[in-house]
């Protein structure tokens, strides 16, 4: 099957049946995107369910990884020491699993760098006989020094354990 990525439209994050975090941290996006402000500091009492992701290297698609919150979908599959078990799971992994992840989840988030326009999206990948699948909204934030930043939120619909 390999990974899929649906886009959701933002506007679904007005209606009652999304996640309200989800809601929620769009809007404080919105309200600061208006202002033209870039408050980091309004996202830090939820950090432990965010990620915080840099724009990508020319020769990697995946975007860097800044920041990882303590109860976000990647520490839930590989713990506290994410880039050590990750990268023991990963070797465990079919040849091309993580590269189809990588390249398919990278898509959205290298336009929402470009765009600077937020994603709403529905991701889901086999890994082996588990699926991974969430639904994820990314934030882009362009700093005062001119890099965009993008704030995630996943929420999980199933996690593989490894």
């Amino acid at each position: 099957m390999g990974t899929t990525c649906t886009p959701f439209k933002i506007s679904d994050l007005e209606q009652t049946q999304v996640n309200e975090k989800a809601r929620f941290f769009y809007n404080m996006w919105r309200r600061q995107t208006k202002t033209g402000a870039c408050d980091f500091q309004e996202f830090v009492p939820f950090s432990p369910d965010l990620i915080v992701l840099g724009k990508p290297k020319p020769a990697n698609p995946m975007a860097n990884l800044v920041f990882s919150g303590d109860d976000t979908i990647g520490a839930r599959l590989f713990g506290q020491n994410l880039e050590k078990t990750s990268a023991q799971v990963y070797a465990k992994l079919e040849p091309g699993t993580l590269k189809d992840y990588s390249e398919t989840v990278s898509v959205a988030q290298n336009e929402s760098f470009e765009s600077c326009e937020p994603v709403f999206d529905y991701i889901s990948s086999e890994f082996g006989s588990q699926t991974l699948a969430y639904e994820r909204l990314l934030l882009p934030f362009k700093t005062k020094a001119g890099p965009v930043f993008l704030v995630g939120y996943s929420m999980p619909v199933s996690v593989p354990s490894f």
